[in-house]
């Protein structure tokens, strides 16, 4: 019996909707430090240069308004740090933004198959179920991962990761392949 398990739609969407908020807020920090509080820093400087002088305190509501600007009186500037701290946090942002919508994309197209011949991992692993020797199920109970250990053409131990978060079915995936080797009653079960 073939059991395949794609990748879990609520997982991708999660690390997508994740990706574009640290992209968004990248985008706002790049605003922030290249536009938004250059023009507070011109409203601050023009509202102090007009509150210098009685004539020009005057002209302040009229010169507010046609500037598109609120005549009260702006908060403080914005220093040098405060707007390198947005090109910063930009920096910062961009790549974990990237990396959470590039986990997803590198797991596109990916599942786990047990089949009639044994265990398929997501990068195309493949264990015969007769080359399986255990199966670690120490976190499945707590965070849905278990691990096929097999050991491959050449004689090498190898590993397959079984995780139910990212595959959707990858429990029933997990149960064909303790059923077929026999290995569902080992501890950690």
């Amino acid at each position: 019996m073939r059991i395949e398990a794609s990748i879990n739609p609520t997982w991708a969407i999660k690390w997508i909707l994740l990706g574009v908020a640290l992209l968004v807020f990248a985008g706002w920090s790049w605003y922030d430090g290249a536009v938004g509080y250059p023009e507070h820093n011109r409203r601050v400087a023009e509202f102090q240069r007009h509150m210098e002088s009685d004539e020009l305190k005057a002209k302040w509501p009229a010169y507010a308004r046609s500037q598109g600007w609120s005549d009260e009186e702006p908060d403080g500037a914005r220093s040098e740090f405060d707007i390198t701290t947005q090109y910063v946090m930009m920096a910062v942002l961009i790549p974990l933004g990237l990396a959470a919508v590039g986990l997803v994309l590198f797991h596109r197209g990916r599942k786990l198959v047990a089949d009639e011949d044994g265990l398929v991992g997501s990068t195309g692993e493949q264990a015969t179920y007769s080359s399986i020797s255990s199966i670690d199920k120490v976190r499945w109970d707590a965070k849905g991962i278990a691990v096929v250990h097999y050991v491959d053409k050449e004689g090498q131990e190898e590993t397959i990761k079984v995780d139910d978060w990212v595959f959707r079915d990858a429990e029933l995936v997990l149960e064909e392949v303790e059923r077929q080797t026999g290995l569902g009653d080992l501890p950690g079960d």
